[in-house]
């Protein structure tokens, strides 16, 4: 990593990449205030620059902590004696961000608190992918708080990327075209019209000529903060760090937010019941209940289940404002957090009480409590998505009447029992127009401080009894409620089943690409939902990306009607992970493309080059970022150790030219990708397909061989060593355990829970006897089987039927 500053025009450059010259830039008292180079200090590891206008002076230290690492630190004091008002900040910004070698094809990382995706410059401008910027423009990434930039020609990657968390919001922009939009929000949902921009079918690298970025900023609004005479105020700081591999730079920044913040680690994993897709605003006790006696009856309470939370549909008139219940829970909350605890679980609800309907009491009565728009008057934001539809303004979290009001209400939802709450549509106080507020002095517009504030009170409050309560930060405000809430939301709603596949794409990929916060908060990636009208397919992707992402499972079907097919997919996720996996192509790209038909058939001679390189697949159809299709999480037990791949196909199959065939996709990776020696044998089991795999790599057969389409009924293909090459058609999932051969039988995978044996404890070989034994930890009365594998004269394989006869269940069987 190397930074220039010649007359205080500074360069980054690092692994190929290079941003400059530029410098910062700010705007204060509504207008533009030139910044004059005043002076550099400091030697080569830590550098300080001075700038000045006629009213501040902005300061810059570059620490350069590690070769591949600096720290960027910046200040503002003001020179003059009445305060001066900073509305906007720019701590960096050029004309020139060169890409290296290849830059059309280079992997770019933008996200915000619900969204994340790896693009490259060429399907920004094409668009090729569906997509478009954050902010719905062509041509530019427009990321939040950090972005990763990734050259998948050179492996060369550079983070650049925030650390603290307490006021500002940061912005990380980079555009072709000189254009800007709007960027998405907190307050955008699956009811209320969200358009999840995607792609389906096949993503192809099209030829096209890709421009340079015109321009690239790191900035933040400044909310209009008055910096008092002599007073200094923290800009934050950022970090640059050069690496090549990606996610470990990413990783790393979550190791570096952490132990700035002094986060505490999250919570163990559980999960919860939301009553929000089942039944939306018809929510009542009744039907609330019925579904914890069904969770009851089939043991969730054994598998993780704590919590039953009622989502949008509890409060007086439907209103998120309201604290008080309509008449569907006539008893009130304290009498049905005690009617859950005779079913051994706790009550959560839903709040949204930042957001305040016009016709509330708290509108009425104190509109001083509310934030105001450029007319100093409280400021209408939007209609509420749901009945009954009214306006709604913001709450001011700086005024103290507005505190006391949430931790008086804050503090009798805990008196009533509730020990968890989801908050949602929080980040509405960071309205770009909700500039007018009590304290001039905690930010809201475009910045965290506010949300943080809240969340503070209502932690504080929900803790009061005694009691710790565990919230949710559905703020859609990145990092906002970190160190607080503990658990997040990781991505947009999921929906109920049956939304599309690209949905389900973008969002899941978003859930990826923040894994590297659940170091301090479990992750959410929305609702887990698998029942009806979607399909069973649908049901299983859900699922296995809910649990490979590890952490919270928000269980969101109605219990009392969901079908027995789904009912063991759900039982199958249960309990939850506690490691979330790494998404191996997220980043970098691993081969991919179809399962030939027509071709296959009509090749006259098999070896001839053509179709040896199709069987081969020499030359990948997919070139461009296309979501994140492969996890890998290893996993560790008492009686042994295995990996866990999940292969997502997110694409309806593609039609053969000349026969109109649906092809089956084919993704081929190399083992030292997924952390496995490269020259390893493994057997093989897919998980809910409760199929034997035999071993990978699957050995290649002779180039003369006749081959035919009905080879692929196969999932494994033919590869040469050190691959797990497989093909399947979509949309659907894999989910394959892979497992060390051993020289005796042993189990290969189970049907109970996706782990892959994670249920099963003290296995044992007893060769004098040729037993194999051990213990499931299931819940009484679930049914299913062990697969045994390296089991001599029955093809290698053994099915064990096994019912669980109490929470641990002794089995044996002897060859």
């Amino acid at each position: 990593m190397k930074i220039t500053i010649k007359a205080g025009k500074i360069t980054w450059a690092a692994g190929g990449f290079v941003a400059g010259p530029g410098g910062p830039k700010l705007t204060l008292d509504g207008r533009a205030a030139p910044l004059h180079f005043a002076g550099i200090k400091g030697a080569a590891k830590q550098r300080t620059v001075t700038w000045r206008s006629g009213k501040v002076e902005l300061r810059q230290v570059f620490d350069q902590e590690m070769p591949g690492r600096v720290r960027i630190t910046s200040s503002l004091h003001n020179l003059a004696t009445p305060a001066v008002a900073v509305n906007q900040v720019t701590l960096f910004e050029c004309a020139r961000l060169v890409l290296g070698t290849k830059p059309e094809a280079v992997r770019i990382l933008e996200q915000n608190a619900y969204l994340g995706r790896v693009r490259t410059p060429r399907q920004m401008v094409t668009g090729s992918d569906q997509l478009k910027a954050l902010d719905g423009t062509m041509g530019g990434f427009v990321s939040q708080n950090h972005a990763v930039f990734y050259n998948p020609a050179v492996r060369s990657g550079l983070l650049v990327g925030f650390e603290t968390v307490d006021r500002w919001l940061p912005n990380l922009t980079g555009r072709m075209k000189l254009a800007a939009g709007k960027l998405v929000s907190g307050t955008n949902n699956v009811d209320g019209g969200m358009k999840a921009a995607g792609a389906s079918g096949t993503i192809i690298a099209r030829p096209v000529k890709v421009p340079p970025f015109r321009r690239f900023t790191v900035d933040f609004d400044g909310g209009d903060y008055p910096v008092a005479a002599g007073e200094t105020l923290a800009l934050g700081d950022f970090v640059l760090e050069a690496g090549p591999d990606p996610q470990a730079l990413l990783d790393a920044h979550g190791d570096r937010i952490k132990a700035r913040n002094g986060f505490a680690p999250p919570p163990p994993p559980l999960a919860n019941w939301c009553s929000w897709y089942p039944y939306r605003l018809g929510v009542s006790e009744k039907n609330v209940l019925a579904n914890a006696r069904a969770a009851r009856t089939r043991h969730l309470d054994q598998l993780g289940l704590k919590y039953l939370q009622l989502d949008l549909g509890w409060e007086k008139d439907n209103i998120p404002t309201y604290f008080e219940t309509n008449e569907r829970f006539a008893h009130g909350l304290g009498w049905l957090s005690g009617e859950l605890r005779k079913e051994t679980f706790e009550l959560g609800v839903w709040v949204g009480v930042l957001c305040v309907a016009d016709t509330h009491p708290v509108a009425k009565a104190h509109p001083e409590w509310l934030l105001r728009g450029a007319d100093g008057k409280p400021f209408v934001n939007y209609h509420w998505f749901w009945e009954p539809f009214c306006p709604v303004y913001a709450l001011d979290v700086s005024h103290p009447g507005a505190q006391e009001w949430l931790r008086e209400n804050f503090t009798a939802l805990a008196q009533q029992g509730v020990r968890y709450v989801k908050w949602d549509f929080a980040g509405i106080v960071t309205g770009e127009k909700l500039r007018g507020r009590h304290d001039p002095r905690q930010v809201n517009p475009r910045a965290r401080e506010a949300v943080r504030t809240a969340f503070r009170i209502a932690q504080e409050a929900l803790d009061s009894t005694g009691e710790k309560a565990l919230m949710i930060d559905c703020s859609g405000t990145d990092l906002a409620a970190a160190g607080i809430a503990g658990v997040n939301y990781a991505n947009l709603d999921t929906g109920n089943t049956g939304l599309g596949w690209r949905h389900l794409r973008e969002v899941y990929t978003s859930y990826a690409c923040h894994l590297f916060k659940s170091r301090w908060a479990l992750q959410q990636p929305s609702c887990f939902v698998v029942g009806l009208p979607g399909t069973l397919e649908e049901a299983r992707l859900r699922a296995t990306i809910t649990f490979m992402g590890a952490g919270h499972v928000d269980i969101g079907d109605d219990l009392t009607v969901l079908p027995e097919d789904r009912w063991a997919v759900l039982l199958a996720t249960l309990p939850p992970n506690n490691t979330p996996a790494r998404p191996v192509d997220l980043f970098h790209p691993i081969k991919t493309g179809t399962l030939p038909y027509l071709t296959l058939i009509k090749s006259k001679e098999k070896t001839d080059p053509k179709t040896a390189a199709l069987i081969a697949l020499e030359s990948p159809s997919e070139r461009e970022p296309a979501g994140a299709s492969l996890w890998v999480l290893p996993v560790r037990t008492d009686w042994d150790e295995w990996t866990l791949v999940a292969v997502v196909n997110w694409t309806e199959p593609p039609t053969e030219i000349g026969s109109g065939v649906n092809l089956a996709r084919r993704y081929q990776v190399e083992l030292t990708r997924l952390g496995l020696p490269a020259d390893a044998k493994f057997w093989a089991y897919e998980f809910w397909s409760g199929q034997f795999l035999g071993e990978i790599p699957r050995a290649q057969r002779p180039a003369g061989d006749y081959r035919h389409p009905g080879d692929f009924a196969h999932p494994i293909q033919e590869s040469g060593s050190g691959l797990l090459d497989i093909g399947f058609h979509g949309p659907a999932v894999k989910l394959v355990v892979l497992r060390r051969p051993r020289p005796h039988p042993w189990p290969v995978g189970t049907s109970f829970h996706q782990s892959g044996g994670r249920e099963l404890a003290d296995v044992q070989w007893e060769a004098r006897t040729r037993t194999l034994s051990g213990k499931l930890l299931r819940p009484k009365g679930e049914t299913g089987f062990i697969m045994i594998a390296g089991v001599p004269d029955e093809g290698g394989v053994r099915k064990l039927p096994l019912t669980a006869t109490a929470s641990v269940t002794s089995w044996s069987v002897r060859f």
